[in-house]
């Protein structure tokens, strides 16, 4: 009796290949010392085995779920070569304990750890749904840049987080960030594999292989990496700069015909200019990104946090990005008034100032200016000319800090409500002026893509759409033959401009040489 080593079935003696696989059958002999497959039912820990969904070179990841509860998850179950390998153990366990001494919703959470009934440790994971960022790159192309700096800004702040706890990734790519997508095709970046991280212990003890061994990706890997050197989180900054020229320009900056020719360009070439590789990216990107690649640690900036600052600075002064936007990688993120697509406006106007129907109240200039502001509440009521309606304008006014000469009296502002008059007056703004459509135009596409709403065609780019003015977001979608077509989400609360792009449908450029080659 022959078995398939893809499928691992069985067959008669008189068969020779697998019919699904085209494999030569070998004898049972030959898989004593190997992995056997957790099978669909099977019971691994607390889960039960639904599938399988990866393979790699380390082990495979089921689908699991919780029979009582009906959660999901993902199970990783290391080979059983390694199983039986302290470093590889070590490292193994090094990557649960690293996730969960950061703990940060950017890094996958890994929940349970334990060892099958032959030896093979395992842990279990929260289960994602999506793509890596390699994937999503080599399938929709390069990202545009107000898609791609939510995702970097994410990540940053993932690895703030990691180097705060002591942990220097070592190994980041885009094969290791996984996106997740909400309903509103918004990206998540969650940062996985952990396991050839130096990882400081409670006890200030570092995990690492042997000494002066280089680990790591060699697209990827600073120049310290080549050496086996001694490295800090410095070396996790390097390789976010690759990774960003990458999901910019669609190719990493540093390449050669062999690993030999990558490793060396990675300690003595130069990064080129990013519009060397895509003319339409802004020149101001260069320097921070170049900055991230210097050969010196000691050049680079020194902390994830005030390399994203700086990219996001040169985002905002090539116009890519709103004021509002840039913010420190290591802060939190503070809940704002703000369209919620980080890809459907990119030069838009603050949302501070209040708003009613689609007229804007402003202070006039009699108002004294005063560095210790308070906001009050103005009240004015008006007649109506047309249709005898009553017209009700609330507006939020900086008044001056209580004790000023100057200050209004609102007890006084307050009771004029009940004055009749004779017309609408607004005394401390400008007449509010009722707009009855919202228009969007676009730059930055081409002029004759069609704009679509609900799969119908509505205008072209250059004429731009008029829409009813409202709170609910509206998707548009931009379309042109030979292009990848693009969906935006805009609020049509005010006249607006999309700076979008639209990417060919097109291959992208390979690498010439593969990311898997010499994976330490």
């Amino acid at each position: 009796m022959g078995t398939c080593p893809t499928c691992r079935r069985g067959f008669a003696d008189d068969v020779e290949v697998c019919p699904e696989h085209g494999e030569l059958l070998l004898p049972a002999e030959a898989f004593l010392s190997a992995d056997t497959p957790l099978v669909t039912g099977q019971k691994v820990g607390d889960y039960l085995v639904e599938e399988v969904i990866a393979e790699g070179g380390f082990g495979t990841v089921y689908r699991v779920i919780h029979p009582l509860i009906g959660k999901h998850a993902a199970i990783k179950v290391l080979k059983r070569e390694f199983s039986a390998n302290p470093e590889m153990v070590s490292r193994f366990i090094a990557e649960a304990r690293a996730v969960n001494q950061i703990r940060h919703k950017n890094i996958i959470d890994i929940f349970a750890f334990g060892v099958l009934d032959d030896g093979r440790h395992y842990f279990v994971m929260e289960l994602l749904e999506g793509l890596t960022l390699e994937r999503h790159v080599k399938t929709s192309g390069r990202l545009p840049v107000f898609e791609a700096l939510p995702i970097v800004r994410q990540l940053a702040r993932a690895l703030a987080a990691a180097h705060a706890a002591g942990i220097t990734h070592r190994d980041l790519k885009p094969e290791n960030v996984f996106l997740t997508f909400d309903e509103d095709g918004l990206a998540t970046p969650k940062l996985l594999d952990f396991g050839i991280a130096k990882l400081k212990g409670l006890s200030g003890s570092v995990h690492k292989t042997r000494s002066g061994a280089p680990m790591g990706t060699p697209l990827y890997m600073s120049p310290e990496q080549v050496y086996g050197r001694e490295i800090d989180h410095r070396s996790d900054i390097y390789s976010l700069g690759i990774l960003i020229f990458e999901v910019l320009t669609g190719s990493t900056p540093f390449d050669g015909d062999s690993v030999m020719d990558v490793l060396t360009a990675q300690t003595t070439a130069k990064a080129p200019s990013l519009r060397s590789i895509v003319p339409d990216l802004p020149a101001e990107l260069d320097e921070p990104i170049h900055h991230m690649l210097e050969k010196s640690p000691d050049k680079r900036p020194q902390s994830v946090s005030a390399a994203l600052e700086r990219l996001l600075a040169a985002a905002e002064a090539a116009g890519m990005i709103p004021v509002a936007a840039r913010r420190s990688a290591a802060q939190p993120s503070v809940p704002q008034a703000t369209v919620s697509n980080p890809g459907d406006v990119i030069r838009r106007e603050s949302l501070a100032s209040a708003t009613t129907l689609a007229g804007e109240l402003k202070a006039t200039p009699s108002m004294p200016p005063d560095g210790r502001l308070q906001k009050a509440l103005l009240f004015a009521v008006g007649a109506a000319a047309i249709g005898g309606a009553a017209l009700l304008v609330m507006a939020v006014r900086n008044a001056p800090a209580t004790g000023s000469t100057n200050s209004p009296d609102l007890a006084t502002a307050t009771a004029a409500l009940s004055a009749p008059v004779a017309e609408p007056v607004v005394t401390s703004a400008r007449r509010i002026e009722v707009t009855t459509s919202i228009r969007i135009t676009f730059e930055g596409v081409p002029p004759d893509s069609d704009v679509l709403i609900g799969g119908k065609r509505v205008a072209s780019a250059k004429e731009g759409v008029a829409l009813l003015p409202g709170k609910d977001r509206v998707k548009l979608t931009l379309r042109r033959a030979g292009y990848a077509p693009r969906d935006l989400w805009v609020v049509p609360d005010k006249d607006r401009t999309v700076s979008t792009d639209l990417m060919k449908a097109a291959p992208q450029p390979t690498a010439k040489t593969s990311k898997g080659d010499l994976e330490f």
